[in-house]
């Protein structure tokens, strides 16, 4: 063994160092592969471009070889329907560009934005840019105007408002000719709107999981990143002097900077002919993942080498001990054995007597405790008892005093009766007879002398039957008599106090099972109920009712009210589906079937309470497009004019709009009014007095928050 164990010294030691070399050289590959995702990042970011180029061109192109001269300016400027030809240009040119979430057009001086998804005036696509935000609304638009008024020569140009976000839009624009001269004279832009998921794909599949980070900056201010990009970074000063050049003596060149903190490696690309820099974040041990694969690979091998030179080494000891074990062996004296079979035969007759003598033991108490019972079943049923019977039942029930006690159906085997008759004597101090009745209930008869009474009786066996794996049973005690003869009184008292007691039961939770049918009703119209809230529902009813009948009542009571829920909701259900509700034969099928037929009924109803949103939605548009331009519209009157609270009516609408009803007309004021600028010769008072608001001042001061600019100066402009 110890020869195996020193040969396999030399031949792991010799694995580890070239396996250790191997680790280097893995490494070393590791850091240049992740080293060159910026470059990637770049040539697909160019690649991007060619095609936002090429998409400009054929603009261009198409207007001049279509006759019908669909992407035009006159016709989007035009009536809406003619927009949507624009719509389904811009939605083939979409296909072209499979990265992009949409694709439009802007004319110089036009009213509209044009996408490959719909069409929009410039307030309003804005508004979706910033979210309706107030604040970013108006930075976003004012940068927007400058850029849709041509004030800018580089192509393409840049615009995002992820501004700190995951969910914002990186916008490319191009200046285009699409129906201008044979010059080179631009009229319009191409917008090209970007989600964050965009650019990903050009770093490569293999690094686009959750641990890289990507991030496009332009004259160090940050443009775009992607979830996994830590936005902490910005905060760091190594990181800063990174992207600056500034750094002093970068750990891993002048393209990558390793920061301690956090342990992440940083990869740049600087493209001056865009000036851009793209930049990519690996973590540390995401880098070492495949040196750290093949160390943790070779340790796992040479533990298993090892593991295989100790068992050969084992079995070989083995080997060789099996003569040496077989001659001891041989050496026993026959004699020991010749004893050892002798006692054996002895303890082995001993067991059998042993075991013969409880056997009739256990016969002899079984066939006296048959007796008793049958005695006792014939007092139960009125049989008046003959002074020869008596010395047959037990003699601790005669002449004493005596009481019935009666216990629902609970199932029990008979070990646990007898623990039940243990606990009851030393409670009560008088011996106790458990049986089971025709009515396939416990009967309990107790015999006692004078001071044994039934006051704590009930007390004490609510007690015991705690102890045990049933559901909680209800108990009828009869009064105590003095003669065994009477002890059928007893026990017929029992059961009038059981019965009594059970009805009283029956109706607490057939009133509880109302109220959980109710509220399991209500959560059907509503569209949420699932299959976790019918298996709750199904404890919550029937684990209080132990009576086979009493639940098979509320499960009828259950299909009956999810029937008529159906009906007030005048919603159908397959007639293979209804049979199978209606002919349940378990509660187990009732549940099934239930489980099945909500999840139709619930997508069904969330499908009339969606429709309803919607149709409400469209009824406060409607209702504030008419009225807007009234000064005096107000939430109340909104809210008088659906019939709702003031309150109900504020939290609708920003719920439906997602807006408040305030910020909403304001919105539309101003919009109107900004066209009534554009299109009218009216002046300043009127405009305002058109278009809702309560004064001029009041007017100018809205229009200068929202657009940066005065009435006055948008006119010149």
């Amino acid at each position: 063994m110890m020869f195996f164990i020193v040969l396999s010294i030399p031949l792991m030691l010799s694995q580890y160092l070239l396996v250790r070399r191997a680790y280097t050289e893995v490494r070393d590959q590791a850091m240049e592969d992740y080293g060159s995702t910026p470059e990637r990042f770049c040539a697909g970011f160019h690649a991007l471009l060619e095609k936002v180029h090429a998409l400009g061109y054929k603009a261009r192109s198409d207007y001049r070889q279509r006759a019908d001269h669909r992407l035009s300016e006159t016709k989007i400027a035009g009536h809406p329907y003619r927009r949507v030809e624009a719509v389904e240009v811009l939605g083939d040119y979409l296909k072209m560009l499979p990265d992009a979430r949409s694709v439009g057009v802007h004319f110089d001086g036009g009213e509209y934005v044009v996408t490959s998804d719909a069409s929009y005036t410039v307030t309003q696509y804005i508004g979706r840019l910033s979210g309706y935000n107030t604040a970013k609304f108006a930075t976003y638009g004012s940068e927007l105007y400058r850029l849709f008024g041509g004030e800018w020569t580089v192509d393409p140009c840049y615009f995002s408002t992820f501004n700190g976000r995951n969910n914002g839009s990186f916008l490319i624009l191009g200046r285009a000719a699409i129906n201008a001269g044979r010059g080179t004279d631009y009229n319009a832009v191409l917008l090209y709107e970007f989600t964050e998921d965009a650019f990903e794909p050009y770093v490569g599949t293999n690094y686009t999981g959750e641990s890289c980070g990507m991030a496009i900056y332009q004259d160090e201010i940050l443009l775009w990143h992607n979830r996994s990009f830590d936005r902490e970074l910005t905060e760091c000063e190594a990181f800063t002097s990174f992207l600056a050049n500034t750094h002093a003596s970068p750990p891993a060149g002048d393209d990558a900077l390793k920061l301690t903190e956090g342990d992440v490696s940083v990869f740049k690309k600087t493209d001056a002919s865009l000036g851009l820099t793209f930049v990519t974040t690996f973590p540390e041990q995401e880098i070492l993942r495949s040196a750290n694969q093949l160390y943790r690979n070779f340790n796992i091998a040479m533990l298993v080498v090892f593991l295989c030179l100790t068992l050969i080494a084992g079995a070989a000891v083995m080997i060789s001990y099996q003569p040496v074990r077989a001659l001891l062996g041989s050496l026993k004296p026959e004699r020991d054995d010749q004893v050892s079979g002798e006692f054996s035969t002895i303890h082995s007759a001993f067991d059998t007597l042993r075991e013969e003598n409880q056997r009739m033991s256990e016969e002899a108490a079984e066939q006296k405790l048959l007796l008793t019972e049958y005695i006792f079943a014939n007092i139960l049923q009125g049989t008046v008892l003959q002074p020869s019977a008596l010395k047959q039942f037990d003699a601790a029930f005669t002449h004493k005093h005596c009481a019935v006690a009666v216990v629902e159906d609970t199932a029990l085997n008979n070990t646990q009766r007898e623990s039940i008759s243990r606990a009851l004597e030393d409670a009560t101090g008088a011996k106790v007879l458990v049986m089971e009745t025709d009515e396939r209930q416990l009967a309990i008869c107790f015999g006692g002398d004078e001071h044994f009474g039934t006051e704590n009786l009930l007390d004490t066996l609510r007690d015991i039957f705690a102890t045990l794996p049933v559901t909680p049973p209800e108990f009828g005690i009869g009064t105590k008599v003095e003669d065994i003869n009477r002890l059928r009184v007893s026990y017929r008292e029992a059961l009038f106090q059981l019965q009594e007691r059970r009805q009283r039961r029956n109706k607490t939770v057939r009133e509880s099972a109302r109220s959980e049918i109710q509220r399991f009703t209500k959560s059907l119209q509503a569209g949420a109920s699932d299959d976790a809230m019918l298996d709750d529902l199904f404890e919550k009813l029937l684990q209080p009712c132990s009576d086979s009948f009493e639940r098979r009542l509320i499960c009828y009571e259950l299909l009956n009210a999810y029937l008529q829920t159906l009906e007030t909701l005048r919603i159908s259900q397959e007639k293979s589906m209804y049979n199978r509700l209606i002919s349940f034969c378990t509660e187990d099928e009732l549940r099934q079937a239930l489980k099945e037929s909500t999840a139709v009924t619930c997508e069904a109803i969330r499908a009339q309470i969606r429709q309803s949103v919607d149709r409400r939605r469209q009824q406060f548009i409607e209702y504030i497009d008419r009225r807007f331009m009234t000064p005096d519209l107000t939430l109340t009157e909104l809210a008088d004019a659906f019939g709702i609270s003031i309150y109900a009516c504020s939290r609708q609408f920003r719920e439906l709009v997602g807006i408040g009803f305030k910020e909403y007309t304001a919105a539309r004021r101003l919009e109107y009014a900004r066209e009534l600028l554009m299109t009218t010769d009216l002046n300043i008072g009127e405009i305002a007095e058109h278009s809702g608001f309560c004064s001029p001042s009041y007017f100018i001061s809205r229009f200068k928050s929202a657009y940066g600019i005065s009435p006055n100066k948008f006119r010149d402009v």
